[in-house]
């Protein structure tokens, strides 16, 4: 919610405040990466997808997956199109799926996909 308000400083901070009693949670970054592109923050983003890369957080395809293309997403938002690309590129180079539209809830044995009317 903070994120989604502007205020990125403090979303990093209840993150963080969360990772002194818990693991990493790629979810939380993949948020705050969202909240990023609606501020088109790109040095936030990419500050925190250095973090994100480095600590060797264990991610699954969707995840890294989802996390370049925010970041492509970012860049291209701010019109850097050449760092986008490189993202996307980046998609293809690790045969990382990319599903355009879709979302899913994924509960411990049940996989719940929702519709639109």
């Amino acid at each position: 919610m903070y994120g989604r308000a502007g205020l990125l400083d403090e979303a990093r901070q209840v993150i963080r405040r969360f990772e002194l009693h818990h693991p990493r949670v790629a979810v939380l970054y993949i948020s705050f990466l969202a909240a990023c592109r609606v501020q088109k923050n790109a040095p936030l983003a990419m500050e925190v997808y250095d973090e994100l890369v480095s600590s060797k957080t264990p991610l699954n395809e969707d995840q890294r997956s989802a996390i370049l293309v925010l970041i492509a997403n970012i860049h291209s938002s701010i019109g850097d199109h050449h760092r986008s690309v490189e993202f996307r590129e980046n998609l293809s180079k690790e045969k990382l799926p990319k599903y355009t539209g879709v979302t899913w809830t994924d509960m411990p044995g049940v996989i719940s996909r929702p519709t639109s009317v």
